[in-house]
């Protein structure tokens, strides 16, 4: 499953879902920029998308660092200029 929604109707991020969804089901790699509360200025990253989840009336994604190698997990309305990047990964058969 690539997704799990939580009682409620949240409204923010509900456009990336769709895109995600299917990156998610083809396994490609993508850029996004994420406004994180702990950062004056976005970043930039690049990520394995896993799972899409809805929780406490807000939507995340659930994807591995490229860079650092670890799960992060992102409010969708924090992110902006997500981008395929052509290129494919493996699933970690762990997750």
């Amino acid at each position: 499953d690539y997704m799990y929604m939580d009682k409620g109707q949240p409204q923010h991020g509900v456009a990336h879902i769709q895109p995600l969804l299917k990156l998610i089901a083809s396994r490609k790699i993508i850029n996004l920029t994420y406004f994180a509360f702990s950062h004056e200025t976005p970043k930039t990253y690049t990520l394995h998308p896993y799972h899409i989840m809805q929780y406490q009336m807000r939507w995340y994604l659930l994807a591995k660092d490229d860079f650092k190698k670890n799960m992060r997990t992102l409010a969708l309305e924090r992110i902006s200029d997500l981008k395929d990047t052509g290129a494919s990964f493996v699933r970690d058969i762990n997750f």
